[in-house]
């Protein structure tokens, strides 16, 4: 009888240490990665300020909008962003990792679409340029696409660390504007 209570013991025992093991490793691991994110963006913030960092994103994204050519929008974006982009139409893309936001921007607005060559222009009815909070900011813009008869207006809200641009929330009004 000792015997099978005492291997129960130890059942219990090797179990509950195994449990505990595997806690402990998730853990490392998410740490581990959080860390090397965390490494990985310190080493990018070259001590842009966020307005500037948002600056450079509209130089890059309108010399994308005559070339066609998007790419160097790795160079603002963090590698694991999101962009969400919704129009008027109640037409909303959600895309997540840089790779998947510039096949995006190349599939909207590159050569042979009705976006290529226009630009985003300030919308000066509003401070074109505001910080909401700490790495938060907020943009207004207009832009005319080829073939339309009526500009796109347009909101940006990026949440920006490091000096990348984490998330881009984007919305498009085509409409009258009086």
């Amino acid at each position: 009888m000792r015997h099978y209570r005492h291997t129960g013991v130890t059942i219990l025992g090797l179990s509950l240490l195994a449990v505990l093991l595997v806690g402990v490793l998730s853990a490392y691991g998410l740490n581990a990665n959080a860390v090397a994110h965390a490494a990985s963006n310190i080493a990018r913030d070259d001590g842009k300020p966020d307005q500037e960092v948002v600056q450079t994103y509209f130089q890059i994204f309108n010399a994308g909008l005559r070339s066609g050519d998007f790419s160097a929008l790795a160079s603002v974006y963090a590698p694991d962003a999101t962009l969400i982009q919704a129009n008027s139409k109640n037409v909303v893309a959600i895309k997540h990792g840089v790779s998947d936001i510039i096949d995006w921007y190349t599939t909207t607005f590159g050569i042979g679409t009705p976006g290529h060559g226009m630009q985003f222009i300030p919308d000066l009815r509003y401070p074109p340029m505001q910080s909401l909070a700490p790495h938060v900011v907020l943009t207004y813009e207009y832009a005319l696409p080829l073939g339309f008869s009526q500009a796109g207006y347009c909101m940006h809200v990026f949440t920006l660390q490091y000096g990348w641009i984490e998330s881009v929330h984007w919305v498009t009004y085509f409409g009258p504007v009086k």
